[in-house]
């Protein structure tokens, strides 16, 4: 989900009783060449504070994970279920880049106003581990990445 243009999200969660996450990780999915990778991501959820994107179905959010920042902007819209519009890109810091609201569900809804109301509403530290796996391989990848 990276570079221009809209990509779709599809979000897989389950729910599992902590016994048996060892069992899962026999599941052929998570059999990988490369021993997975466990990291620390930090986000930060930014909208107005009359909730302005979230009442117009967008998210935007700059997560840091290590040194690197990545600014997503996510859209709720007509997609299919499970689905949203997703734009990801890398940024210099820790603030949103507006400038790349171009062309995204952002778009329409940045003004001055709104740039001048827009401030950090919470933030998440999530613990994840990343397993690469080569089973399913989508168009032009080698490989896809299982969270």
């Amino acid at each position: 989900m990276h570079g221009p243009g809209p990509h779709k999200e599809l979000e897989i969660k389950l729910e599992l009783p902590p016994d048996s996450i060892a069992e899962l990780k026999t599941c052929r999915l998570f059999q990988t060449r490369k021993a997975p990778r466990r990291r620390t991501e930090v986000s930060v959820y930014f909208d107005t504070g009359k909730h302005r994107l979230r009442k117009n179905g967008v998210t935007l959010r700059v997560r840091r994970i290590g040194r690197h920042y990545t600014q997503t902007i996510k859209a709720n819209g007509n997609l299919a279920p499970f689905e949203r519009g997703e734009w990801e890109t890398g940024i210099a810091g820790k603030q949103p880049d507006l400038r790349l609201a171009e062309g995204t569900a952002l778009e329409p809804l940045v003004t001055k106003k709104l740039r001048r109301q827009l401030r950090p509403l919470f933030e998440t530290r999530v613990q994840r581990t990343v397993y690469s796996s080569s089973i399913w391989q989508p168009r032009g990848r080698s490989a896809s990445r299982f969270r």
